[in-house]
């Protein structure tokens, strides 16, 4: 899997005397309040970890800046206080002022407030500060349609900002990297500069990610329902580009021909631009006993469901990475992915692969995929995958390479659960290719 953190001639300044070096790490979004989607998993993740590790004479801080206020410092447990969002008042706070060899790394993507401080920015790096921007996907600049106006926007700034003040981009997915490669040669505005981007990977331990806890009043009686027959998951926020029309149109497509076949259960919270879909799921949910919309469950339940489910399917038509894949995964359930290069860089034992263009064939390919499953109980065991402290070190080791004693080997998680002979996995899926052993996260 090419998501591993690549190596960068890009050195981050030393500093010529004694002092001690902050890693500021900009947490602008979340700060505020937390919407529990997968940019925000990344930011309390990496951040949880990265304050756990050793790091040799530099201070981790937390900062923040609103689109009038520039970066201020946060206490260490900022993340940890619940509501912190609603007594966040930057005005009050400590000023950062870094200085030379301190490194910025912009971890929560705030295309909405880091184009207002981008004088602030340049200042830092003249004053020898390493700029670190981490990049989630270039999906308004590459498929505009799925989103607003305001969103395209905020966007455009971000990476015009990224191309002229960042030491290095650092995307989520080789996929990225190259379309932000890609862009930044259509560009061509700044001749002779070239923003290196490199890429970090992600973590698949949601414990690891300081969890929403909490089980909804109808819990047992949704699993209850899970447990009568095979019932698939998709996982993300209701919007544009992530598949749920189709998958739903599929899925009605099996149950109009089949009595027994499988459910469906969606999880996300709704999105933008997607009000009819929204209400026709929720009157679909009233009329079919085979299908559920869960809008808002914790991770704690969101574990749960991945254990009772028969798998995960992922529809979306363009994603940075694929954070539900390694999760599923991780819970040693099977995978049914859309053919994207962005997926295929999680191919590996318990991932399938397929082409559809009509709802007719993917559910032909669901159904094939599923009976490939039942043998195995709708196990997997994918193989090692990286742990959220294993992303951390890696991205430390990236923006300041050799402050850490010694780098954490890869850490399995474990899934004691039966093997699935990967040929077995997705035969008869119209158009599908199956990750092999051979394959590597």
């Amino acid at each position: 899997m090419s998501i591993v953190a690549e190596t960068d001639p890009t050195e981050t300044a030393r500093p010529s005397n004694d002092h001690v070096r902050e890693l500021l790490i900009d947490i602008s979004n979340i700060a505020r309040g937390d919407a529990r989607t997968g940019i925000q998993r990344v930011v309390r993740a990496t951040v949880l970890a990265i304050q756990g590790l050793a790091i040799d004479g530099i201070s981790v801080r937390l900062v923040a800046a609103n689109r009038t206020t520039p970066y201020r410092y946060l206490p260490s447990d900022w993340l940890n206080r619940s509501g912190a969002g609603r007594s966040l008042k930057l005005d009050e706070r400590e000023a950062v002022e870094p200085g030379e060899g301190d490194i910025f790394l912009g971890l929560d993507f705030t295309s909405s407030i880091l184009p207002h401080h981008e004088r602030q920015i340049a200042r830092w790096r003249e004053h020898g500060v390493s700029v670190n921007l981490v990049l989630y996907d270039m999906l308004p600049m590459t498929h505009g349609q799925w989103f607003t106006h305001r969103i395209r926007r905020n966007f455009r700034r971000w990476a015009k900002l990224a191309e002229r003040r960042a030491d290095r981009v650092i995307a989520i997915s080789r996929s990225v990297a190259d379309e932000f490669d890609s862009w930044q040669r259509r560009l061509r505005i700044r001749k002779g500069r070239k923003v290196p981007a490199v890429t970090m990977q992600l973590g698949c331990d949601i414990a690891a990610s300081l969890p929403s806890r909490g089980l909804p009043s109808n819990a047992t009686e949704l699993l209850d329902w899970m447990a009568r027959r095979p019932t698939v998951l998709m996982v993300g926020t209701v919007e544009p580009r992530k598949g749920h029309g189709q998958a739903i149109a599929a899925f009605q497509h099996i149950w109009a021909n089949d009595p027994n076949a499988p459910q469906l259960l969606v999880i996300g919270r709704p999105g933008w631009q997607t009000s009819a879909l929204q209400r026709a799921m929720r009157q679909l949910g009233r009329d079919e006993a085979r299908f559920r919309w869960v809008d808002g469950a914790s991770d704690e339940f969101l574990q749960g469901l991945y254990e009772a489910s028969a798998g995960l399917l992922v529809a979306s038509e363009g994603e940075g990475f694929g954070l539900p894949i390694v999760e599923a995964l991780a819970h040693g359930r099977p995978v049914l992915a859309r053919e994207l290069p962005v997926f295929r860089e999680l191919a590996r034992p318990g991932v399938s692969f397929f082409d559809a263009a009509t709802p007719r064939d993917l559910g032909q390919a669901i159904s094939a995929w599923l009976v490939a499953q039942q043998a195995s109980e709708f196990r997997v065991v994918p193989g090692p995958l990286p742990t959220w402290h294993e992303a951390a070190v890696g991205l430390v080791e990236l923006i300041v390479p050799g402050c850490l004693a010694q780098r954490a080997p890869l850490t399995a998680i474990p899934v004691p659960l039966k093997t699935v002979a990967p040929a077995a996995v997705g035969r008869g899926i119209p158009g599908a290719r199956v990750a092999g052993r051979s394959a590597r996260g």
